[in-house]
Protein backbone atom coordinates (compact mmCIF):
# COMPACT_ATOMS: atom_id res chain seq x y z
CA UNK A 1 0.00 0.00 0.00
CA UNK A 2 1.23 3.46 -0.86
CA UNK A 3 2.04 5.30 2.37
CA UNK A 4 1.84 8.77 0.78
CA UNK A 5 -1.94 8.49 0.43
CA UNK A 6 -4.05 8.58 3.53
CA UNK A 7 -7.61 7.32 3.52
CA UNK A 8 -10.25 8.16 6.02
CA UNK A 9 -12.86 5.49 6.37
CA UNK A 10 -16.10 6.55 7.98
CA UNK A 11 -17.92 3.82 9.81
CA UNK A 12 -21.17 3.38 7.93
CA UNK A 13 -24.04 1.88 9.78
CA UNK A 14 -27.68 1.22 9.01
CA UNK A 15 -30.05 2.75 11.55
CA UNK A 16 -33.57 1.65 12.41
CA UNK A 17 -36.39 4.18 12.73
CA UNK A 18 -36.11 4.16 16.52
CA UNK A 19 -32.35 4.77 16.34
CA UNK A 20 -32.87 7.65 13.90
CA UNK A 21 -35.57 9.15 16.14
CA UNK A 22 -33.29 8.95 19.18
CA UNK A 23 -30.38 10.40 17.23
CA UNK A 24 -32.26 13.47 15.97
CA UNK A 25 -34.50 13.91 19.02
CA UNK A 26 -37.84 13.37 17.27
CA UNK A 27 -40.66 10.90 17.78
CA UNK A 28 -40.63 7.63 15.84
CA UNK A 29 -43.96 8.51 14.21
CA UNK A 30 -42.52 11.79 12.94
CA UNK A 31 -39.66 9.96 11.20
CA UNK A 32 -42.10 7.42 9.75
CA UNK A 33 -44.40 10.19 8.49
CA UNK A 34 -41.50 12.07 6.87
CA UNK A 35 -40.38 8.87 5.13
CA UNK A 36 -43.91 8.07 3.95
CA UNK A 37 -45.08 11.52 2.82
CA UNK A 38 -41.89 13.39 2.00
CA UNK A 39 -43.09 16.20 4.31
CA UNK A 40 -39.48 17.13 5.06
CA UNK A 41 -37.90 17.12 1.58
CA UNK A 42 -34.28 17.43 2.73
CA UNK A 43 -34.56 14.50 5.17
CA UNK A 44 -32.71 11.40 3.88
CA UNK A 45 -34.82 8.62 2.40
CA UNK A 46 -34.57 5.16 3.93
CA UNK A 47 -32.93 2.38 1.94
CA UNK A 48 -34.55 -0.96 1.34
CA UNK A 49 -32.11 -3.49 2.85
CA UNK A 50 -34.41 -6.50 2.98
CA UNK A 51 -37.81 -7.65 1.79
CA UNK A 52 -39.67 -5.25 4.12
CA UNK A 53 -36.79 -3.68 5.99
CA UNK A 54 -35.95 -0.01 5.57
CA UNK A 55 -32.93 1.61 7.18
CA UNK A 56 -31.12 4.95 7.08
CA UNK A 57 -27.38 5.40 6.62
CA UNK A 58 -25.85 6.95 9.72
CA UNK A 59 -23.67 9.28 7.63
CA UNK A 60 -26.70 10.70 5.79
CA UNK A 61 -28.52 11.39 9.07
CA UNK A 62 -25.41 13.07 10.50
CA UNK A 63 -25.05 15.25 7.38
CA UNK A 64 -28.74 16.22 7.62
CA UNK A 65 -28.26 17.19 11.26
CA UNK A 66 -25.26 19.38 10.41
CA UNK A 67 -27.28 21.23 7.74
CA UNK A 68 -30.04 22.09 10.23
CA UNK A 69 -29.85 25.34 12.20
CA UNK A 70 -29.12 24.92 15.88
CA UNK A 71 -32.09 25.20 18.23
CA UNK A 72 -32.33 28.70 19.65
CA UNK A 73 -30.27 30.15 16.81
CA UNK A 74 -31.66 33.60 16.09
CA UNK A 75 -31.46 35.23 12.69
CA UNK A 76 -31.04 38.98 12.99
CA UNK A 77 -32.02 41.62 10.49
CA UNK A 78 -31.29 45.37 10.44
CA UNK A 79 -33.73 47.51 12.40
CA UNK A 80 -36.08 49.75 10.41
CA UNK A 81 -34.83 53.28 9.79
CA UNK A 82 -31.22 52.26 9.25
CA UNK A 83 -30.21 52.29 12.90
CA UNK A 84 -27.39 50.05 14.04
CA UNK A 85 -29.64 48.02 16.33
CA UNK A 86 -30.87 44.62 15.27
CA UNK A 87 -34.35 43.19 15.63
CA UNK A 88 -35.27 39.56 16.14
CA UNK A 89 -37.33 37.94 13.44
CA UNK A 90 -40.40 36.16 14.60
CA UNK A 91 -44.06 36.40 15.34
CA UNK A 92 -45.49 39.25 17.36
CA UNK A 93 -46.71 38.38 20.82
CA UNK A 94 -50.40 37.60 20.99
CA UNK A 95 -52.54 39.92 23.08
CA UNK A 96 -53.91 38.37 26.23
CA UNK A 97 -57.68 38.11 26.54
CA UNK A 98 -58.98 39.63 29.75
CA UNK A 99 -60.52 37.15 32.15
CA UNK A 100 -62.35 37.56 35.46
CA UNK A 101 -59.57 35.75 37.33
CA UNK A 102 -57.10 38.42 36.20
CA UNK A 103 -59.35 41.33 37.08
CA UNK A 104 -60.38 42.09 33.49
CA UNK A 105 -63.79 42.35 31.89
CA UNK A 106 -65.44 39.23 30.51
CA UNK A 107 -66.55 38.92 26.94
CA UNK A 108 -70.23 39.17 26.15
CA UNK A 109 -71.76 36.80 23.59
CA UNK A 110 -72.21 38.30 20.15
CA UNK A 111 -75.89 37.32 20.15
CA UNK A 112 -78.28 35.85 22.69
CA UNK A 113 -77.79 32.16 23.26
CA UNK A 114 -81.36 31.13 24.01
CA UNK A 115 -84.94 32.16 23.60
CA UNK A 116 -86.87 35.17 24.96
CA UNK A 117 -86.33 34.21 28.62
CA UNK A 118 -82.61 34.95 28.33
CA UNK A 119 -83.26 38.27 26.59
CA UNK A 120 -84.92 39.67 29.72
CA UNK A 121 -81.74 39.44 31.81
Amino acid sequence: MDKTRSRTVTALRYLSVSEVAAMVGLHVRTIQRWARTGEQPDFPEPRLVGANVRRWLSSEIEEWMLRRPAQGEVKLRPAPGGSKKTVRRGKAKAKAIASPSRGGATRQPARPLGGPAELDR
